[in-house]
């Protein structure tokens, strides 16, 4: 082969070499590119929060209850320091006894969990009455108590302890602190009355003490609702 024609192999083979390199090279560069926008998924941090939030809605409780285990009260129309002693009284041997919950004085009667008011009514022998509403959990959404023309048949809070139950969301039961005839003089360490003790150790310890009672009346929590 003449020197002529070993140049001219040898340039064509530089410049197929050059072409190849620079396809490679351009196609590196092209790994690197910035994906366009389409491909990006942006997620919104609020919306995420609030679906995770509303994906498991929460089990509605068995029994009614209040929705903490501190549970807020305020004192209205009162007076008389007797009286407002009895009932702090009942409201401390409430929880002694339960155990799983306490209760707070607040100054605001409109924001309090249970709201105790104490009043007069003429040609009224009832001498207490209480009120509880629920929401659709069954916690308890609104607990009134009125104390009226409250007489001391007994030297025990009887009366205060027996309205404090059914905001509990428990009714009246013949020979028990929920009798109801308050002049019975029934108390809540009695032991016909211990199982009220017992069954708010149940439903305020999710069920890890006390016991459950299911035989002890309670409030219909469809009429509650």
């Amino acid at each position: 082969m003449d020197t002529k024609l070993k140049v001219l192999v040898l340039m064509l083979f530089v410049l197929v070499s050059a072409m190849v390199f620079v396809t490679v090279a351009f196609t590196g560069l092209t790994i690197f590119e910035e994906p366009e926008e389409e491909d990006f998924h942006f997620v919104n941090i609020n919306q995420f929060q609030e679906l995770s939030l509303s994906e498991e809605p929460r089990e509605s409780f068995k029994y009614p209850r209040f929705n903490n285990n501190t549970i807020t009260y305020s004192l209205s129309g009162i007076n008389d320091s007797q009286k407002r002693q009895r009932m702090q009284d009942a409201l401390k041997e409430l929880e002694k006894e339960v155990g799983e919950f306490i209760f707070v004085e607040v100054p605001d009667y409109q924001e309090a969990d249970i709201k105790i008011l104490f009043e007069r009514r003429n040609n009224l022998r009832k001498i207490g009455e209480a009120n509880l509403k629920l929401n659709i959990l069954n916690e308890v959404s609104n607990a009134e108590i009125r104390m009226i023309n409250v007489v001391e048949y007994c030297h025990y809070h009887n009366t205060e302890t027996h309205e404090l139950l059914h905001v509990f969301g428990f009714e009246h039961n013949s020979r028990t602190i929920m009798d109801p005839h308050g002049d019975n003089c029934y108390k809540l360490t009695d032991r016909g009355s211990r199982k009220y003790i017992e069954h708010l150790q149940f439903i305020y310890s999710d069920g890890l003490r006390g016991v459950e009672h299911s035989d002890i009346p309670m409030y219909n929590i469809n009429e509650l609702i």
